[in-house]
């Protein structure tokens, strides 16, 4: 049935945004704010208003940003009795708009445009999926789950040619993959609903996706809105050096198109909520969603981990696009530590990581936030720290709790950090 984590292991494509049009003409700026063009990444943003005071008027810059938003508007001009312009408009009182970031209000002095907005996600508002509207498989279920078959595209031809699967793991290979999927048990196919995609650790077949979903749809069962619950499988593959899981510590690993295919059939097929895409992972899966996390931080609104996890030395590059993020990590955890490790460590090098520490500290800097100071995060979660200078768009939350890697007589504790913190992170987003 459910396959268990019997050990830690080194474990069409989704655009970055939806094409924006052209911003209209921001009004009078209202009391310090700016009525900057609406475009998430069009082809030109309006004239940001400027960031007046109740009776200013500052004209803003035309924000001019392309497909890629490079470059914002320049900086308004001083209100007739306000502060200075708004510039061209990003989210949070940012300069331009980002990549595909949404275009928010203007701070108390206009500046020019930058790459991304303040507190910008780097993507604007995707809504409903166009499988809203559609009828479930008949095979669909709510109380069991159904393996789905997806064809991943642009795998890299040198990593399938370097590493064959094994035929003893099943039928599966690197472009022909799997997850298992269980609906909510009311679905309405004309509402929207969270992704909670879930990868499991290191054992098993082509079966064992079983497991990721599994963690998170068992202990919060009772709390949890209705989500669309996924499982992802991992390929068993040939590899003489490290067990062979999911196959995320490679420069040209095939997880990112892996993921790529999952929610390209989930959108065509179910009514996804695009904004709530989540993914968590134990043990070899909290490897996954972070490698994941990295490369695929424009689809993934939230990742977590729990119990192992860091970021891996050789991973596809990473997007700087914000994601929020809380690591659940063991204090007693020696077959995935927290670390910081030295590069020459055995353990680093067996692992291709510095530990889950180093991992959340290159979030921090890739997030945006500023600073390393941190706050209790919530007095049900005394473990718990929250970095305070990060944006709202990428949120960070730290867990360091008394507990090994393996569940033995720390699993009260593990999994009520692990399942019940990490579903309360995610649904108190914005």
């Amino acid at each position: 049935m459910v396959a268990a984590a019997a050990s830690a292991c080194s474990s069409p494509a989704e655009p970055a945004s939806l094409a924006g049009v052209a911003g209209a003409s921001g009004g009078p700026g209202a009391a310090g704010t700016s009525a900057a063009g609406t475009s998430a990444a069009g082809t030109s943003g309006g004239s940001g208003g400027g960031a007046s005071g109740a009776t200013g008027e500052g004209g803003g810059g035309g924000a001019t940003v392309g497909a890629a938003g490079a470059s914002g508007g320049s900086s308004g001009a001083a209100g007739a009795s306000g502060a200075s312009g708004g510039g061209g408009g990003g989210t949070a009182g940012g300069g331009g708009g980002g990549a595909s970031g949404t275009a928010g209000a203007g701070g108390a002095s206009g500046s020019g445009g930058s790459a991304a907005g303040a507190a910008g996600t780097g993507v604007g508002p995707r809504g409903p999926s166009a499988g809203c509207g559609l009828p479930p498989a008949a095979n669909d279920s709510a109380t069991t789950w159904v393996k789905h078959d997806v064809t991943a595209a642009n795998v890299d031809p040198t990593f399938i040619a370097a590493h064959p699967p094994d035929p003893a793991g099943g039928s599966y290979t690197w472009t022909h993959r799997n997850y298992y999927l269980k609906l909510p048990p009311t679905y309405n196919p004309m509402k929207p609903y969270i992704v909670s995609l879930g990868g499991t650790g290191c054992s098993g077949n082509d079966t064992v996706g079983l497991g990721g979903g599994y963690f998170l749809d068992q202990y919060v069962a009772a709390s949890k809105p209705e989500v669309i619950d996924v499982s992802l499988s991992y390929v068993v593959y040939k590899n003489t050096s490290k067990p062979s899981c999911f196959a995320d510590d490679y420069a040209n690993s095939p997880e990112p198109a892996y993921l790529d295919a999952i929610v390209a059939d989930l959108e065509s097929k179910y009514c996804v909520d695009r904004d709530k895409i989540f993914l968590h992972g134990h043990s070899s899966g909290a490897w996954e969603a972070l490698t994941l996390g990295c490369a695929r931080a424009d689809v993934l609104r939230g990742v977590a981990t729990q119990v192992g996890g860091g970021l891996r030395m050789h991973r596809p590059p990473c997007q700087k696009t914000p994601v929020a993020t809380i690591y659940v990590e063991g204090l007693q955890d020696t077959d995935n530590p927290i670390g910081p490790l030295a590069p020459t460590d055995p353990t680093a090098l067996d692992l291709d990581s510095l530990g889950s520490a180093p991992a959340r500290d290159d979030l921090l800097t890739r997030n945006g936030c500023v600073g390393n100071a941190t706050k209790g995060w919530d007095p049900a979660y005394p473990a718990c720290l929250q970095y305070t200078g990060c944006p709202v768009a990428g949120p960070v939350v730290w867990c360091a709790i008394d507990s090994a890697h393996d569940i033995g007589a720390h699993a009260t504790l593990r999994d009520q950090y692990a399942y019940n913190a990490i579903w309360k992170f995610w649904s108190t987003l914005p």
